[in-house]
């Protein structure tokens, strides 16, 4: 009975390790505010076929941190080879290293706000200016076992998809990192710090 049970849990656990996404992060730092960067991720996702499912706000050593998860994006689906019919999810991970505002000052942010910044007081939009923040981006993919099924067929999961991921943070990168100088790092003893404590979390 015991060897049965024992058995049983270890096919239980087995199962839910199978279900769980592994996801591998690409980051890169912005000296820009989460705003900013939130509205900008916004229009990369949408732009290559993206569309928001969920997104959580907490903070993390008294930073906030912003995570979004995606549906499934179908663009590459159809394809009439084996293989090749696939989908991915992304996900986004906005984490601010460097801020002179304090908790009170950050809202929640939505897709239908627009750059929330822009509505803030002068001084405040003053502070976001000097902000630094990390874009993380991860991609998992999965491909249909079956493309003469269609209906019947099943999606089997592939794992971190890490061109993808790094293709979406290029794309970022191209229209955007210009603009903001890049991936510079600030350069004050408080930044690192903080930059420090948060990266067991973005590990």
């Amino acid at each position: 009975m015991k060897i049965k049970l024992l058995a049983l849990c270890l096919a239980t656990l087995a199962l839910l390790g199978g279900c769980a996404e592994h996801k591998e992060y690409h980051y890169r730092d912005y000296p820009m505010s989460r705003e900013d960067m939130y509205d900008a991720m916004v229009s990369v996702l949408k732009a290559e076929g993206y569309e928001i499912k969920s997104q959580e706000e907490n903070f993390v050593n008294g930073m906030p941190r912003l995570e979004i998860e995606t549906d499934w994006n179908m663009r590459y689906v159809g394809s009439v080879y084996k293989g090749n019919d696939v989908r991915h999810r992304a996900y986004v991970r906005i984490t601010t290293l460097y801020t002179e505002r304090d908790e009170r000052e950050f809202q929640p942010l939505s897709p239908d706000d627009g750059k929330r910044i822009k509505e803030q007081q002068e001084e405040q939009r003053k502070k976001a200016d000097m902000e630094q923040t990390r874009l993380g981006i991860a991609v998992t993919r999965e491909h249909r076992d079956a493309i003469d099924r269609v209906l019947e067929a099943e999606w089997i999961y592939d794992g971190p998809d890490n061109l993808t991921a790094a293709q979406l943070l290029g794309r970022f990168e191209a229209i955007f990192g210009g603009k903001k100088g890049g991936g510079a790092r600030p350069s004050n003893k408080g930044a690192r710090l903080h930059e420090e404590g948060l990266r067991i979390g973005d590990k």
